[in-house]
């Protein structure tokens, strides 16, 4: 399996993938979802499976991510939280360019 590079700060990233493994437990409840997915990978046990789709989709979280973790600075969490969320937000930014260059398959 090719490793997809998620050009985000690390914070965005593990949202992102966080958010694609929840997604992933949704659809997978499907059976219809799961004989799918077990279809283009018939190897791979049930860990396995939601490896491959997590690695394969997270990028398409990012932007999901940046809203949440931009959201909870208007929530009444910890300064100090707020101050990491601030900066990983505005370092990921510099990191668009290359989530844009990307052609994801």
């Amino acid at each position: 399996m090719t490793r997809k590079v998620i050009h985000a700060h690390w914070r965005v990233a593990q949202l992102a993938t966080e958010m694609a493994h929840n997604v992933y437990d949704e659809l997978m409840r499907r059976n219809d979802w799961y004989d799918m997915h077990k279809r283009m990978h018939p190897n791979l046990a049930s860990k396995a499976l939601e490896k491959v789709w997590v690695k394969k989709n997270q990028h398409k979280f990012i932007a999901a991510a940046r809203h949440t973790l931009a959201g909870m600075l208007a929530l009444p969490y910890d300064s100090d939280l707020k101050d990491q969320i601030h900066e990983a937000l505005v370092l990921d930014a510099t990191l668009r360019a290359g989530r844009t260059k990307i052609a994801y398959n």
